[in-house]
């Protein structure tokens, strides 16, 4: 990446446009979220900073479209991007109480719905669960 524009978060891999092959999901760069293509290190789509900081990136077909998404957090902004049909979508950005460091999706709950949650671990020490 360029100098002092590397990624602050962790990556992600995903198949977010249903072609079979994985994009690296990174997000923390000083434009943004960055999509790459993992052969050619590619930019192939951006989504512009939603707070400052970011926290690491996981990917999980959140809508049940058969395609993955991008989650993420900047700030205390919490993402779910991708792209389809050519443009870059985001499918859903909720505010929560304090910065968000780390996520992870898991169906976390007990009503055998097979549904995935996100718990996001905020900077004042509670972990949030989103559905």
């Amino acid at each position: 990446t360029e100098p002092n524009d590397g990624a602050v978060g962790l990556p992600a891999l995903g198949d977010t446009d249903g072609n079979g092959k994985f994009e690296i999901g990174l997000p923390g760069f000083n434009d943004g979220f960055r999509c790459l293509d993992p052969e050619t290190g590619q930019v192939l789509w951006a989504v512009p900073p939603h707070g400052q900081g970011a926290s690491n990136c996981v990917s999980a077909d959140i809508n049940g479209d058969g395609m993955d998404e991008f989650i993420f957090a900047n700030g205390s902004t919490l993402l779910a991007v991708a792209k389809r049909n050519g443009e870059v979508k985001i499918f859903w950005q909720t505010e929560l109480p304090a910065s968000i460091q780390n996520i992870v999706v898991d169906d976390v709950d007990d009503d055998d719905d097979g549904n995935a949650e996100i718990l996001a671990g905020g900077s004042d020490g509670v972990l949030y669960c989103i559905k």
